[in-house]
């Protein structure tokens, strides 16, 4: 699962027993001083010369990457690598960047070393004191592109003490306005042509531009990608709400209040109580999943009455000063998902050759 967010999430966002990887734009010193980028400036140089552009930011690093992350051929085909070690990031569309069969790291390494980055963001295993986890930090490792073989960075990538970790003895990944604030371009551009069976195919999506010429053209088309995906899941209680079909139970009492949420068979209506009835859930909302689940799915499991057996505790999430809040959500969550489909079933291939198994064994 893959997510933007302005505030410190739990530890445990994705489930009981299961740590939150963490990856800021910024980090800081555990008072709250200190902030630094957390991109190196050695990583920025290796993305500048590999796209031949000296005005690529971090910001284009840092939404670059977001892409990445959810790009459907890079989360199908390294999905083993995924659930067991941190993200490698390729360059997408450079020719020729791929490791040679064969060569240790180093060799890949100094052969490539005019666009292979190692370190391009260090990421937290968990988001510090605020939740008691520990507040060390590792390389966000960059894989070279096409071959399982893992390059190290020069010293000099890494600030501190060379293991990603600042020379200040703590960090703590606090509330920042890095996204909300984030150097946003509103300039609007469109692209089509999804991949073959992919939800959308043809469709304009804003952001990734209709012509791709250059490695530089694809670069900028997954930063503009990220760039809209940070956006709208930040701002998501910001985006509109997509028209659903109420249908309120006559004789019932007005009400908005939840228990609990169900679907029907199909997917396409939702009980949201006794009095109300949405319809008209498009069948693309399933397609954008955090985790093994739609985010649609995520909120009707998570949006309901529920008492803890061992404490007592009951959790309600119904807001007594704004009773339309979960209905008002359910609708926002539904544009979120299907404006997210879109931008990543457009984005460009990964342009990365395919790897036999003799050939990865050797690699290895």
């Amino acid at each position: 699962m893959t997510m933007a967010s302005s505030l410190p999430v739990d530890l445990h966002l994705v489930g009981p027993g299961c740590g939150t990887q963490c990856f800021p734009f910024y980090t800081y010193a555990e008072d709250g001083s200190n902030r630094r980028e957390n991109i190196t400036e050695w990583a920025l140089e290796q993305f500048r010369t590999g796209y031949g552009d000296p005005s690529i930011t971090k910001w284009d690093i840092f939404h670059y990457v977001y892409a990445v992350l959810h790009h459907p051929e890079y989360r199908k085909r390294y999905a083993a690598n995924l659930r067991r070690e941190l993200p490698r990031i390729p360059f997408v569309g450079i020719p020729g960047a791929e490791a040679q069969v064969g060569e240790d790291a180093d060799a890949a390494l100094k052969r490539r070393s005019s666009t292979d980055a190692q370190s391009s963001v260090r990421g937290s295993p968990g988001i510090g004191k605020s939740v008691g986890a520990s507040v060390e930090e590792r390389p966000f490792r960059a894989a070279l592109r096409g071959k399982d073989v893992r390059a190290l960075a020069p010293e000099d990538a890494l600030k501190g003490d060379g293991l990603g970790r600042p020379e200040t003895s703590a960090q703590d990944t606090r509330r920042d306005d890095s996204l909300a604030n984030h150097p946003a371009e509103t300039k609007k551009n469109a692209r089509s042509g999804a991949p073959e069976g992919a939800p959308f195919q043809g469709s304009q999506v804003a952001g990734v531009p209709a012509a791709l010429d250059t490695d530089l053209d694809i670069f900028r088309a997954f930063v503009r990608a990220g760039q809209r995906l940070a956006e709208i899941h930040v701002h998501y209680e910001q985006q509109p709400e997509y028209p659903l079909t109420k249908t309120e139970k006559a004789g019932e009492k007005l009400d908005y209040r939840v228990e609990k949420m169900r679907l029907s068979k199909d997917k396409t209506t939702l009980t949201y109580n006794q009095f109300l009835t949405l319809s008209g859930i498009p069948k693309e909302t399933y397609e954008y999943r955090l985790g093994n689940r739609s985010a649609l799915e995520w909120v009707i499991d998570q949006y309901q009455v529920s008492t803890d057996k061992r404490s007592g505790i009951t959790n309600d999430p119904n807001r007594d000063e704004d009773p339309q809040y979960i209905l008002r959500l359910i609708g926002q969550v539904i544009t979120i998902s299907l404006e997210a489909v879109k931008i990543v079933y457009s984005l460009p291939p990964l342009g990365i050759p395919e790897v036999n198994s003799a050939e990865t064994a050797t690699a290895r």
